[in-house]
């Protein structure tokens, strides 16, 4: 799998307190999320990925002190390959969508890369980001398998 942009959608099973390393604490309702993230080193998208879905891992960027929880349930992933579009991606949501301020975006100016929606408006957000580029989407649980191949998901709805 190429570099590039990618939006991992969640839901909360619970609120959810964390502090990252830098000590900042977030308190995090109940709820679906989509996180932006990009990956430009190593093994891409897919190697970035993985790593965030994994629960036994150091805790290095912000997502992970949410993805450890037994709160997180991831749903979607959505890929954008070959594209610098993270901040893009993040401005068009802030302009739709609750933004959890300053989470996951200590290294840009945006006001967030974190975003709570409803399960209804995740068929809104795909569409529109197939609008804007060329996407690929995915269940989640291909990226916890050991071979990604062809696990696209065709029910988007889902």
């Amino acid at each position: 799998m190429p570099k590039g942009t990618y939006c991992i959608i969640f839901k909360l099973k619970n609120k959810l307190t964390i502090t990252v390393k830098s000590g900042k604490t977030y308190t995090l309702q109940r709820g679906t999320y989509i996180y932006v993230g990009s990956a430009w080193n190593g093994g891409g998208i897919e190697s970035r990925v993985k790593r965030h879905l994994k629960k036994d891992k150091k805790k290095h960027w912000h997502l992970d002190f949410i993805t450890t929880t037994k709160e997180f349930e991831a749903q979607k992933v959505i890929t954008i390959p070959n594209k610098k579009a993270e901040c893009e991606v993040a401005s068009l949501l802030n302009r739709n969508y609750i933004g959890i301020e300053k989470f996951g975006c200590s290294d840009c100016s945006c006001f967030s890369h974190l975003f709570k929606i409803t399960q209804k408006e995740i068929t809104k957000v795909i569409n529109t980001l197939q609008n804007l580029y060329n996407i690929e989407i995915y269940k989640s649980e291909a990226f916890q398998e050991e071979q990604i191949g062809d696990k696209r998901d065709t029910q988007q709805n889902s």
